[in-house]
């Protein structure tokens, strides 16, 4: 089980969050575009980061690893702006020479270091693992999920950067004047701050409160692993106001079977029988998840070592549809050699039947 996400930050798997911070910092610098850095580079080390600050998105990696994590624990998820992680840093400037805001300028088209108008907040996903059998039957939980939002009744402007997000400053040396802008440190370059008014019967003057909320978490019969089922608004709440919160998305990571291979709504079954029996026939039993299935070979004919045999609708069920049962055979042939008086005996038998 690898773990490549560590490796691009050059940390090891047991660091603090602070070691992490010191590693991206150093190598986003070194690979940002704007000094003349490779961009895919760029990308990876802000993807790693992105994955590996995050407490819940961490620990689904530690435990899932790079295969896991990459097939249905959770990937790289929605797509997410590598220079956003940058800007959390360094300000939208990114340390590259510009001054976003001058004297209250609007450059870049950000006021107070936010973009213009609402934004989405992240999505929260989980990964749900389930055997084959329960893939084959479906499954249904109810779960209790906190919700921790902001009192958005309690916002007030920021009084240490008066609403503009961020902070210019003055510097002189000699007869030059130098200007340098930085993310306002008290409203983390929002503009705004929530304060807890102790009239505010929302948050009782806590600034913030939880909301309890049921999650009726249906998965349906014939599910596949990558299947995400989303509830809409139940993931990170907003931080300021006009902002849209992010979804709860559970994905859905189906284990492999130890009796079936599985390919869509089809179930691959694999069986040894001996070459007599693949000329004779044998009756086969199949364990299916609702019962045993037994059918006898000599409805094939001879069978054929590796032939996929189709027998229809014993597969895995959505409600609209229904895979088949494919079986395969593997044939072990004598490898004792024949005598002569038993070819003599056989061969007569051979040429009557033109076997």
């Amino acid at each position: 089980m690898g773990y490549k996400l560590y490796e691009v930050l050059g940390v090891s798997k047991g660091c603090s969050p602070d070691e992490l911070k010191k590693a991206y910092k150093k190598l986003a610098m070194e690979h940002h575009p704007d000094k003349g850095g490779d961009g895919e580079k760029f990308k990876e080390i802000s993807h790693a980061y992105d994955v590996l600050s995050d407490q819940e998105k961490r620990q689904r990696y530690d435990q899932l690893g790079d295969e896991g994590y990459e097939m249905g624990g959770g990937g790289p998820g929605p797509a997410f702006d590598p220079n956003s992680i940058f800007e959390q840093f360094f300000g939208r400037a990114g340390g590259m020479g510009g001054f976003p805001g001058f004297f209250g300028g609007d450059i870049f088209g950000m006021h107070g270091g936010r973009p213009h108008g609402p934004k989405k907040c992240r999505n929260l996903q989980h990964v749900v693992q389930l055997s084959n059998r329960d893939a084959y039957f479906g499954a249904h939980k109810v779960l209790r999920v906190t919700l921790h939002k902001k009192c958005m009744r309690c916002v007030e402007t920021c009084f240490a950067c008066q609403g503009q997000g961020q902070i210019n400053e003055l510097q002189r040396a000699g007869p030059f004047t130098t200007v340098t802008t930085r993310p306002c440190e008290t409203c983390k370059g929002s503009g705004q701050c929530i304060k807890g008014k102790h009239s505010c019967s929302e948050c009782n003057g806590k600034g913030d409160y939880t909301e309890e909320k049921k999650v009726d978490l249906r998965i349906p019969m014939g599910v596949e692993t990558g299947k995400q089922i989303v509830f809409p608004g139940y993931g990170e709440q907003p931080q300021h106001p006009g902002d849209h919160p992010g979804d709860l998305v559970f994905e859905v990571l189906v284990s492999m079977d130890p009796t079936f291979e599985r390919k869509g709504l089809d179930l691959i079954y694999k069986q040894t029988i001996s070459f007599a029996e693949s000329v004779l026939g044998k009756n086969i039993d199949v364990p299916l998840y609702e019962g045993v299935y037994s059918f006898h070979t000599k409805t094939f004919g001879i069978v054929q070592p590796n032939k996929p045999y189709t027998i229809s609708g014993k597969g895995m069920k959505t409600e609209k549809h229904t895979g088949n049962l494919i079986v395969q055979f593997q044939v072990i042939y004598p490898t004792k050699p024949l005598s002569d008086e038993c070819k003599k005996e056989i061969e007569p038998i051979f040429q009557k039947y033109d076997l």
